[in-house]
């Protein structure tokens, strides 16, 4: 688990072409005191999970009544199991404390098949 952390955060450089080799227009992106995940796309994300990273790190997001964000194997690393996001809609992941470093999502598309689709924080 830690080495597959790690290497989607080196991944997170290549952001832009990543995102344009993929034809992906959903997006991972820092808006004020929250992380954004939007789906501006026709077809619903399914399964994404957000990974985010910093110091001192505390994040929060809420369905349904249930914490879907929680605290991983250190410190200032949080994982939050999203629920699948529809065409045309975005999920907010507050920051509540310290600030996000670096952070990345995975998600898959009923067109990709088993093909996860891998998106870096912009």
């Amino acid at each position: 688990m830690k080495k597959l952390v790690i290497a989607a955060l080196l991944l997170s450089s290549c952001a832009p072409s990543l995102q344009l080799a993929q034809r992906e227009s959903a997006s991972l992106a820092r808006d004020a005191q929250a992380v954004v995940f939007k789906n501006p796309g026709e077809t619903t994300a399914q399964v994404p999970t957000v990974f985010l990273r910093g110091a001192g790190l505390k994040v929060s997001a809420v369905n349904e009544g249930v914490e879907v964000c929680r605290e991983r194997d250190r410190p200032g690393l949080w994982g939050c199991n999203l629920p699948d996001v529809p065409g045309g809609k975005l999920f907010r992941i507050s920051v509540t404390a310290g600030a996000v470093e670096s952070g990345n999502v995975t998600f898959y598309r009923e067109a990709s098949g088993a093909r996860p689709i891998f998106l870096p924080l912009e």
